[in-house]
Formats: C-alpha cells, sequence, structure tokens
C-alpha cells in the first residue's frame, strides 16, 4: 500500500470515530466509549472543514504511482470526504425531525446490541448517558438555529416526533431501553448489574428526560407553529434547498445528474415494471388490469398478516431457505451469522452489521408495530435485501477483507451499498427462493 495514502486512510478513519463515538462502540472499539456526538453547529463547521483538507490531500495524491486497490481507495476516500462536507454545509441538522432515523429512535434500539463486555466498559457508559443529554439540548438548539433561518422540517414530521416523545416521556424509567436493555458485563454478579443499572438511570432521569423534554418543547411550541405544510414537502422550499437537492443527489447516487433527469429514469423503470406486473398479475389474480392488481395487492386481507409472531415467522422462514442455498451461489461466505430481531419504531426494517471481533451477529430488524402494514409478498424480498444475500453479505464480508484502509471496511457508499440489495432481489428468484 501507498505509504502516504496509508498514513491519510489512518488518519481520516481515525477522525471518523473519534466524531462517532456510538459508532466506534458498535464496532467493538472502546477508546471512546465514555463520549457522545457533539452536534453543535461548531463541531458541524470543524467536521466540515476536517473533511474538506482530507479530501485536498487525497486528492494531492498522484494516481498513476498507485495499484488498482490503492486507486479505489483514494477514489473512495475523496468521494466520501467531499460528499459528507457538502451534505453537512446544507444544515440539515437544523431541520431534523425524522420519526425513523433520528437518534431518539435509533439509539435504543442500538442499545441493545453495545458490546458492554468488561467493568469499564459499563462505567464508561453511565458517562456516555450525561453527555447524551448534552447532545438532546444541542439537537433542540440546532432546531432553533433552524426557526432562526427559515429551515424548518415538515409538520406531518415533526408532529410525528412529537408523539414519540411524549410517549417515551410516559414510559417507567425501569422499562427505558436506555437501561433495560443494556446487556451486562459478565464479570458483574446480580448485586452489581442492579447497581450499575441504577447509575443508568440516574442519568436517564436527570440529563436525558430533561433533554427529550426541552426537545419536544422546541418541536412543539417553536418548531410546529413554523413548519413546513404538506404543500412544501421538499427540500427545495427551505433556503438553500435546491443546492441541498443537488448535494443529496451526488451523496445517495454518486452521480451528478439533474434531478429531472433522475426523475425520467425513474418513470422509465416504472414502465418496464409495469409490464412484468401485468403479465405476473394474469398469472396470480386472472387479470392484466394494472389498477386491479394494485388494488388486490394493497386491499385484500388476504394478503396481510395478522400478529407479529407471523411476521417474524415469515422472517425467519426466509433467512432459512436463503442460508441454504448461499452455499451453491456463493464462493465466500461471512463468519458472522445473521439473525431477525423486532422493533416497534424506526424504518419498516433494517440491518445493523456484526461486531468486527466476532461478539454481535449481524441483525436484521422487522418493524412489528403494526404486523398488518406487512404484506405476505413482501417479506421474502426484504429478507432478501437486508439480511442474505443482501446487506449481510455486502457489509459482514467486507469487514472481513484484508489489505484495504480500515475505513473501507466500513464504508456505505448508498448507491452501491442499495444497488447490491435490488440486485440480489433479482437474484434470489434466479436462485429460486421465493415462494410463490
Amino acid at each position: 500500500m501507498h505509504e502516504g495514502l496509508r498514513r491519510l486512510g489512518s488518519e481520516y478513519y481515525e477522525a471518523w470515530l473519534e466524531r462517532s463515538p456510538t459508532t466506534a462502540l458498535m464496532l467493538g472499539d472502546h477508546r471512546f466509549d465514555d463520549q457522545m456526538e457533539d452536534l453543535s453547529r461548531d463541531r458541524e463547521d470543524q467536521t466540515i472543514a476536517d473533511l474538506r483538507g482530507f479530501a485536498s490531500r487525497a486528492t494531492s495524491i498522484d494516481p498513476a504511482e498507485l495499484s488498482l486497490q490503492d486507486r479505489l481507495s483514494r477514489e473512495v476516500l475523496i468521494f466520501e470526504a467531499e460528499t459528507g462536507a457538502d451534505m453537512l454545509e446544507t444544515r440539515q441538522a437544523e431541520m431534523d425531525a425524522n420519526p425513523a432515523m433520528s437518534i431518539h429512535v435509533l439509539l435504543p434500539t442500538a442499545a441493545a446490541q453495545f458490546p458492554i463486555m468488561e467493568p469499564e466498559h459499563a462505567e464508561a457508559l453511565v458517562v456516555k448517558y450525561g453527555k447524551l443529554g448534552t447532545a438532546v439540548f444541542q439537537w433542540a438548539e440546532r432546531l432553533q438555529q433552524g426557526v432562526e433561518s427559515g429551515r424548518t422540517p415538515p409538520r406531518l414530521m415533526a408532529e410525528k416526533v412529537i408523539a414519540q416523545l411524549d410517549e417515551y416521556l410516559a414510559s417507567p424509567l425501569a422499562s427505558d431501553p436506555l437501561v433495560a436493555a443494556v446487556g451486562a458485563p459478565s464479570a458483574f454478579d446480580h448485586d452489581a448489574t442492579t447497581r450499575w443499572r441504577d447509575h443508568l438511570a440516574t442519568e436517564v432521569e436527570s440529563s436525558i428526560r430533561p433533554g427529550i423534554a426541552e426537545l419536544r418543547r422546541v418541536l412543539a411550541e417553536e418548531v410546529l407553529p413554523v413548519a413546513r405544510g404538506e404543500d412544501k414537502v421538499g427540500i427545495k422550499w427551505t433556503p438553500g434547498g435546491e443546492a441541498a437537492y443537488r448535494a443529496a443527489i451526488r451523496n445517495f447516487t454518486s452521480v451528478d445528474l439533474a434531478a429531472d433527469e433522475i426523475h425520467q429514469i425513474g418513470l422509465e423503470t416504472i414502465a418496464v415494471l409495469e409490464d412484468e406486473y401485468r403479465q405476473l398479475g394474469a398469472e396470480v389474480f386472472g387479470t392484466d388490469d394494472l389498477a386491479a392488481i394494485y388494488s388486490r395487492m394493497k386491499d385484500d386481507p388476504e394478503l396481510r398478516y395478522g400478529t407479529a409472531e407471523e411476521v417474524v415467522a415469515a422472517s425467519e422462514a426466509a433467512f432459512a431457505k436463503a442460508k441454504s442455498a448461499m452455499a451453491d451461489w456463493f464462493g465466500r461466505l461471512p463468519k458472522a451469522d445473521c439473525l431477525v430481531s423486532t422493533v416497534t419504531q424506526g424504518p419498516e426494517a433494517f440491518y445493523f452489521p456484526p461486531a468486527p471481533d466476532g461478539s454481535r451477529p449481524g441483525i436484521f430488524f422487522m418493524n412489528v408495530a403494526d404486523p398488518s402494514s406487512w404484506t405476505k409478498y413482501e417479506i421474502e424480498a426484504t429478507v432478501f435485501h437486508e439480511g442474505i444475500p443482501g446487506h449481510h453479505l455486502q457489509l459482514a464480508i467486507a469487514q472481513e477483507l484484508e489489505d484495504i484502509p480500515e475505513f473501507r471496511k466500513h464504508s456505505v457508499v448508498t448507491a452501491y451499498a442499495e444497488g447490491w440489495g435490488l440486485y440480489t432481489e433479482r437474484l434470489s428468484d434466479e436462485m429460486g427462493m421465493y415462494g410463490g
């Protein structure tokens, strides 16, 4: 590996872990266990400057001097650093009210996966929770900055987050997932575990919940009155919105296409898919009329699940089918297993990669808050996309690769990641894994 690129990649990775201590914890790196993400505008400005610096330094390395893998590493670093800085400059944090992906949803889910293996990890988590309260207050402050700058979330999103925060604040402290869901070190006996959870609960009660209460107040009293209505849900209606949309396009697609070009690609793709729907509709429903096909798929109660247990059973059956087929189709499989778990908040389905040290498997999460929202024709495709052979094979194997920089083992370039997931939905059909 090119020595200058090796050093730069190492610095870039270390900077990422330092500003993302919860991610570091999830990866099993315990150097930052007592830290929490800094959500302030000052930290954001510093991160933008740091990322611009990394991109500039990588650009100055002559690609002609590099091997193929080193050229790839250089390009990935430049792309990640440039698009990361571009996205931060759009100040999305000033309108962060996301009922599926904001930290009030993701962190409690992640807490159950924290690798708290040693007593010192447990004690550091208590300190981290004290700083989590500060982070929530910073989140509220960023929303206030958004009100001042004219960047506000859609009203519907703000209302949903307020409802989630109300539910959280009304829940018993003893069942708070930040307390109850975190696994204790094996070295702790019952009394030590109880004392530790009491310390966590104290931080939740004295620091985190007051922060959540302030966040709720800011959303309800300051953000909601000026939130965007249903006629202005797109970010183009916010200051700098057109530039923000262009930055998002490059970040998520890796190409510099205009929004209308991407829209046209989407329309053309849908037209091709509709031809497939007509063919399948004739075979399955006895009609090739699209309106009738869509109505049947949406409204037929026989195509929906009734309980969370049914959703989980269908997911596990799809996983078992996929696992049994992998060896015949893939020459390399990840060492880590992938398991099914459930949530009642957040996206409908998502995936957490395994811990690189093998202490935690990959986890495929199914949202079962409303089991009837899941149709029987969605489960298998979702499992194959999010789990096996989709994101689990992709991300778990990436962690095991050798002779590439650490940052590339954990890079998620959306166009590739979701492109692979979409590809595996089709591949799974070739593999005969759909139940019909």
